[in-house]
């Protein structure tokens, strides 16, 4: 993607329609932008779909797309379209490693039952089958560490893994 909007990260929606213009200056036909649900703009709040909670007690959160797509529109003059991909994306037919992965999964969950070894989840944890306890996933949400793994100006992840000092270090040597 070309632009990755992440809660983690407020984002600046003159700063987008930029990057928008300089993408189609420098060649590009199109641009895909991600927004994640949750991600909001500098100085507003989270694009809620219903005043509701879900079963979880949170917001049911989304329109960050059309709205965004209306108003990318509007600033540039480009022809821009929302898709909301929703469940969609972890969908597809599945490859043969994933055919496989399922089964031994299933399988590994069934070892898991005839063992009476309750309270964990199948896992891949260097790339071996192996169960941990639900303790060590449930109520614990997984964070982008912006410092490290995102850029905030370009909206996207870091195209380096080591930080701007070493990769300056490294280009004047």
């Amino acid at each position: 993607a070309f632009i990755i909007l992440i809660p983690e990260c407020d984002f600046v929606p003159e700063n987008i329609y930029r990057l928008v213009r300089e993408g189609r200056r420098d060649g590009a036909r199109y641009n895909i932008i991600v927004a994640a649900e949750g991600a909001t703009p500098v100085g507003g709040a989270e694009f809620v779909r219903e005043s509701s909670l879900d079963a979880f007690g949170h917001k049911k959160l989304g329109g960050i797309a059309e709205t965004l797509a209306r108003e990318i529109e509007r600033a540039t003059g480009l022809e821009t379209r929302s898709v909301n991909l929703s469940h969609l994306q972890r969908g597809g037919a599945p490859c043969a490693y994933d055919r496989r992965m399922g089964r031994y999964f299933g399988i590994a969950a069934v070892d898991l039952v005839t063992a009476s070894d309750f309270g964990k989840m199948v896992c891949l944890k260097n790339g071996r089958i192996t169960a941990c306890p639900l303790e060590c996933v449930i109520g614990r949400t997984g964070f982008v560490d912006v410092a490290t793994q995102y850029d905030a100006e370009r909206y996207n992840g870091r195209r380096t893994i080591l930080g701007d000092r070493n990769n300056t270090n490294r280009r004047q040597q």
